[in-house]
């Protein structure tokens, strides 16, 4: 009995205990393609689990899941995401991730500008920034120890120098560095000062000129006095006629230009001959009768932002007598110190032709307006600077004359008109009515009898030479 009862233990313990088995647990492993690209981005997942799998658990790292064993899924967002993968069979399950594995977005591309970018201190530039793909910060730094972390600053730069300027863009999918070296200047015009070794003596007199202008000037003119000039900076110059001779500088940068002459007259003598004490003020040394014109001239400002109004100095030597500017956008003006607005941005070259009674010169400087900013909704498009060039325009309307019912086109007619443009005939003949182009009338005095007449004669003769040309008679 005992023997029996142990036999039914064992038997209900076998049935009721679990079946212990074995296996290998599952492996999670996976890819997907595309890894990274513009959003919204479509990426396809694909399973490459171990120990077969039978349940699939995706977390796509954005919110969203999936239990599909090789899902499709959208990234709308931008950014980077990490994907999970938790896979199971009979032997257990395992879990696979892989971080920042997708990247929906493009990187952001670092760039920005800013004017106006040289000028006198205190200078006030506004910095825009270019960057692409919407990045959602910004680091700037000017380079003069200061920074902002705003989109689009304005900065005030107060001591001279030159100044690198660098911006970082971040977005949710990366960063961007650039840097500008040397791309702020601000300076001072510069303070033209002379010197001249000897300042007397016998001719041939060779005189060596110093530059010891302040404030860096990078271009020179002189003007020697005796119809000669020079653009070197310190110059060596020879005298070959006595007389006293006075001498000018002009030095520019970028800032801005100064003129300087020299206090006391170069004076050049006969050799043997006494060395007269030398004078100031003006002085007609032996020479060209008239000195050859030399062009030069400055501007300010420089640089700024559209609409850029800019007051222009003819700096020429040599009795000018007249002007013609190009400002570089299609504009002209033939005053000696006009003033022009640029209306839209960019950089333009500046030419000076000028003339005296002898001769002429002209003088171009290459990118000398530097305009930012944006063009005006309504710029002025009849904007001009001076006389414009000579556009004739007229209408007319010749106007029967005379009060004779019999004689409709009477011994005077008139025309009648409307003209505008330069009032001078440039045919060489000469007009008469308003020289201001308004409307006007010009009467003047028609043959038209004569003609009629001379018609008719010929005409009875015609007639008779047909009647009577072969006959004898004596009357018409």
């Amino acid at each position: 009995m005992r023997t029996y009862i142990i036999a039914v233990l064992v038997l209900i313990i076998g049935l009721i205990s679990p079946v212990c088995a074995t296996g290998p647990e599952p492996v999670s492993l996976f890819k997907a393609s595309p890894v990274s690209g513009e959003n919204p981005l479509k990426v396809q997942f694909t399973d490459l689990s171990e120990g077969n799998p039978v349940t699939w658990s995706w977390d796509f790292g954005d919110g969203a899941t999936s239990t599909v064993q090789n899902p499709e899924h959208i990234y709308m967002d931008e950014g980077f995401f990490d994907v999970t993968l938790i896979t199971t069979n009979a032997y257990g399950k395992s879990t696979g991730k892989k971080v920042k594995y997708i990247r929906a977005g493009i990187e952001p591309t670092a760039s920005f500008t800013a004017g106006p970018v040289s000028g006198t201190p205190p200078l006030t530039v506004a910095f825009t920034d270019l960057s692409s793909e919407s990045p959602t910060s910004w680091e700037w730094d000017f380079g003069d120890g200061t920074t902002s972390v705003l989109q689009n600053p304005v900065h005030e730069y107060t001591a001279s120098g030159t100044y690198d300027v660098s911006l970082i863009v971040e977005s949710a999918v990366g960063t961007s560095y650039i840097i500008r070296d040397n791309y702020i200047a601000v300076g001072l015009a510069p303070v033209a000062e002379i010197g001249a070794s000897p300042g007397s003596g016998d001719i041939p007199l060779e005189v060596t000129f110093t530059d010891l202008s302040a404030n860096n000037p990078d271009t020179w003119l002189w003007s020697f006095g005796d119809g000669y000039t020079s653009t070197e900076e310190n110059p060596v110059h020879t005298y070959s006629r006595a007389g006293e001779y006075e001498v000018a500088l002009t030095a520019e940068n970028s800032f801005g230009s100064d003129r300087k002459v020299l206090g006391t007259k170069i004076t050049a003598v006969e050799p043997g001959s006494p060395t007269p004490v030398p004078t100031s003020g003006p002085v007609n040394p032996p020479g060209p009768s008239i000195e050859p014109p030399v062009a030069n001239f400055s501007a300010s400002p420089l640089t700024g932002d559209a609409p850029l109004t800019v007051a222009f100095t003819d700096r020429s030597k040599g009795g000018v007598t007249e002007w013609r500017w190009n400002f570089g956008d299609g504009k002209m003006s033939y005053v000696s110190f006009p003033t022009h607005t640029y209306y839209y941005p960019g950089v333009y070259d500046v030419t000076l032709v000028i003339k005296n009674d002898d001769s002429g010169d002209s003088l171009t400087k290459t990118a000398y307006i530097n305009v930012a900013g944006s063009a005006p909704v309504n710029p002025d498009p009849t904007e001009t600077d001076g006389p414009s060039p000579y556009v004739p325009t007229a209408t007319a309307t010749v106007t029967p004359g005379g009060s004779d019912p019999d004689n409709p086109y009477g011994s005077d007619s008139s025309v009648s008109g409307s003209g505008g443009g330069n009032p001078a005939d440039k045919s060489g003949n000469s007009t008469s009515g308003n020289p201001d182009g308004d409307d006007g009338s010009v009467w003047f005095w028609v043959p038209v009898f004569g003609f009629i007449f001379v018609i008719l004669i010929a005409v009875v003769l015609y007639m008779w030479m047909q009647m009577y040309g072969g006959g004898g008679r004596d009357t018409l």
